[in-house]
């Protein structure tokens, strides 16, 4: 009966090292899932920060291409009314002409009358 009793003891010492040993290990795993998980939800927020950057450089890219196409809009009013400038400008100067033209010919008509 004491060998047998020196024999559990024995035992039960062995099976509360190996229990300790496990606990340790668990504790371990459990810090390296927290490890894990604490890496997961950094790459999430990276994830998150990241589509929302394009999103706004979509939004960006958008405005830029409403502010180009209105541009190009106003340079094509520009230059039809430079167009049109140009066309008063040649009238302007028919009309002087045509003006002269008529001061000369009222200047030898008023030079015969003398």
């Amino acid at each position: 009966v004491k060998n047998l009793a020196s024999q559990t003891a024995k035992s039960t010492e062995e099976i509360a090292s190996e229990i300790a040993n496990v606990r340790a290990e668990t504790g371990q795993a459990v810090e390296a899932i927290r490890t894990i998980v604490e890496s997961v939800q950094g790459i999430n927020e990276i994830l998150r920060l990241t589509a929302e950057s394009v999103m706004e450089q979509g939004n960006a890219t958008g405005q830029i291409s409403t502010s180009i196409t209105e541009a190009a809009g106003y340079a094509e009013t520009v230059s039809g009314g430079i167009g049109d400038v140009r066309d008063i400008a040649r009238a302007t100067r028919d009309s002087a002409g045509s003006v002269g033209e008529a001061t000369a010919e009222l200047s030898r008509e008023m030079a015969g009358l003398s």
